[in-house]
């Protein structure tokens, strides 16, 4: 492992479309993208941070949210309780 990697563990936590950097020992996950300039090349393009690495409970995001986070069992069935309750008033919009 090199000086700049990361540990196995910290990479296998890292969310879709987003970089992690080591910074005075804690692991801090920042959004990233890869876009193409005007000139025709592609160029690498870090955001925000969104949250911290943290072995005993993985991610914990900042106030905000993650852009294209995946969804968990938790958050869908969320939604799904939601959607059912909201069935005859989709019914009418419809």
């Amino acid at each position: 492992m090199g000086k700049y990697s990361l540990p196995a563990e910290i990479r296998a936590m890292r969310p879709q479309h987003t970089m992690v950097k080591a910074i005075s020992g804690g692991y801090y996950v920042y959004e990233y993208a890869c876009e193409k300039c005007p000139d025709g090349k592609w160029r690498n393009r870090m955001g925000r941070c969104v949250g911290k690495i943290d072995l005993a409970r993985e991610l914990v995001p900042n106030a905000g949210s993650l852009r294209n986070e995946e969804v968990s069992a938790l958050d869908f069935g969320k939604w799904a309780v939601a959607l059912a309750n909201s069935k005859k008033t989709l019914a009418m919009l419809r």
